[in-house]
C-alpha cells in the first residue's frame, strides 16, 4: 500500500466551497501544498474537492479568509469512524469496564488442585501458598512465579523430595513426593572405605568396619582406610587349630585428614564500588511486540547515573496470552567512587576471598588450618600471591565390595 491510498484510508473528505474567489481558493490550496483531488466546477462559484482529513483544518482557514462558504459533503476512512465512535460515550464506557471486568476475571485465581499428596503435607502446603497469595479469589498479579514457588516450597517443607508447580490459567495444579525415610532404603551392600585424596589421619569415627590405618599415617589416593571385611576366628572342638570365618559389611565412618593445597590468586589495588540509594523512581512501559509505549515517564531522570530494575506482567485473558505486557521500571540512582588501596590491604583482601573460595568449594566440614605465602608480587597495579594452604578434611570415600573379592 502506497502512502497516498493509506492516507486516503486513514481519512478522506469530500467538500463544496462557494464563493466568489474560486481561483484564489485553489491558488492559495497549492501554495500551502494541499493536495486537492477530483476537483469539479459545479458553477463559476462553486467547486466540488476531496483532500485529506489532515488538510481539513488548513482548507477551513483559507475559505474563511477568503470569505467563501466550505460545506462538508462526505467523510470516509478509519480516523472518521473512530471520531463517531468517541463520540458516542456510553459504548466506550462499556467497552472499557467490560475490559477491565475480564481482566480481573482472567488474574483471578479460581482453584489449588493438590494431587497424590498426604493430607499432612497438604495443610502445609497450603499454608505456604497462602504466604505468597496463592489462594482461590486472589489476584495472581501478587503471586510470584512457578520456579520461585518450587524453589520456596522446597526450602520451607524439608518433608518435599520433589514437588511440580503447574499454573493453567486461573488454576494452579500441585504434585509432590514426599521423603522416605533412610533408615529403610539403607544400602547394605558390603564396602571399602578408600583414601580420595593424600594426607595425614588425623581423627577417625568408625561406626563401622576394621580400621587398617592409624592416626598420624600418611596415606595416598586410593589407600584402604576401613575394609568392609571383618575376619571371626571359631575355634575347633577337640583341636586345637582355628578356622577363620569372613564377614562383610558396609563401611561407615569419617576419616579426617590433612591436606593440602596451592592456590593462586590475585586483587587489584584501586577498588572501584557502587552504591545504591534506597529511593527510586517509578516509570512504567507498555510493550507491544517490539513496540514501546512509555505509561508512566515522569519525573524525568536527571544527568545521573541509576540502576534499572524491570519487573514484567503479561496480559493474560484466561488461557490466552496477549502480546501486551506492562514493564515496570525502577530506578535507583546510584554513584560511583574509586579507592586506592595499599599493598599490605590488598593483600589480606586477596588471602581473605582465596580463603573462602577454597572453604566453598571443599564444604562446611572441612576446616581451614593455617596457609603461607609462597611468592608474592605487584604487577600493573594488582597484587599477585602463590598460597599453600593447609585444611583437615574428611577423605573416606566408600568403595563397594566386587562379588570376586568376597571369599567363600
Amino acid at each position: 500500500m502506497n502512502s497516498t491510498k493509506l492516507r486516503k484510508w486513514l481519512g478522506d473528505v469530500t467538500c463544496i466551497i462557494e464563493g466568489e474567489s474560486v481561483e484564489k481558493f485553489l491558488y492559495e490550496c497549492a501554495q500551502a501544498s494541499i493536495p486537492l483531488r477530483e476537483v469539479k466546477l459545479l458553477s463559476k462559484t462553486k467547486i466540488e474537492a476531496n483532500f485529506y482529513v489532515r488538510d481539513m483544518k488548513k482548507v477551513r482557514k483559507i475559505a474563511s479568509d477568503l470569505h467563501m462558504r466550505l460545506e462538508l459533503d462526505e467523510e470516509t476512512g478509519l480516523f472518521v469512524y473512530l471520531r463517531l465512535q468517541f463520540q458516542e460515550t456510553y459504548k466506550i464506557v462499556a467497552f472499557v469496564l467490560s475490559f477491565i471486568l475480564l481482566f480481573i476475571l482472567s488474574h483471578t485465581t479460581w482453584n489449588v488442585h493438590m494431587k497424590h499428596i498426604p493430607y499432612h503435607l497438604e495443610k502445609e502446603i497450603t499454608a505456604q501458598l497462602q504466604q505468597l497469595n496463592i489462594y482461590p479469589g486472589s489476584f495472581q498479579f501478587k503471586a510470584p512465579p512457578v520456579e520461585q514457588i518450587e524453589q520456596i516450597l522446597m526450602e520451607n517443607v524439608p518433608q518435599l523430595l520433589y514437588i511440580s508447580v503447574k499454573k493453567r490459567g486461573t488454576i494452579y495444579t500441585i504434585e509432590a513426593l514426599e521423603k522416605i525415610d533412610e533408615d529403610m532404603t539403607e544400602n547394605t551392600s558390603p564396602s571399602h572405605l578408600i583414601a580420595e585424596k593424600n594426607g595425614i589421619i588425623k581423627k577417625m569415627l568408625i561406626e563401622r568396619g576394621q580400621a587398617v590405618v592409624n592416626v598420624n599415617d600418611f596415606v595416598q589416593k586410593g589407600d584402604l582406610l576401613v575394609s568392609g571385611e571383618l575376619i571371626i576366628q571359631d575355634e575347633i572342638e577337640g583341636e586345637e587349630e582355628e578356622k577363620e570365618e569372613g564377614v562383610y559389611v558396609r563401611s561407615i565412618g569419617d576419616i579426617y585428614a590433612n591436606t593440602w593445597y596451592e592456590v593462586k590468586v590475585s586483587a587489584d589495588m584501586s577498588q572501584r564500588s557502587y552504591h545504591v540509594a534506597g529511593n527510586y523512581v517509578t516509570h512504567y512501559e507498555l510493550h507491544i511486540g517490539s513496540l514501546r509505549i512509555p505509561v508512566k515517564f515522569w519525573p524525568r531522570l536527571k544527568d545521573k547515573q541509576f540502576t534499572t530494575v524491570e519487573e514484567v506482567f503479561p496480559l493474560r485473558i484466561f488461557n490466552v496470552t496477549l502480546p501486551i505486557k506492562l514493564v515496570e521500571k525502577r530506578n535507583f540512582e546510584q554513584t560511583e567512587k574509586e579507592r586506592n588501596r595499599t599493598e599490605e590491604e590488598t593483600k589480606e583482601i586477596a588471602i581473605e576471598h582465596a580463603l573462602e573460595d577454597l572453604q566453598h568449594k571443599l564444604g562446611k566440614e572441612t576446616e581451614i588450618v593455617k596457609y603461607y605465602v609462597l611468592h608474592e608480587v605487584v604487577d600493573n597495579g594488582k597484587v599477585k600471591l602463590r598460597l599453600y594452604v593447609s585444611a583437615i578434611e574428611n577423605i573416606a570415600r566408600e568403595q563397594p565390595i566386587k562379588n570376586e573379592q568376597l571369599r567363600d
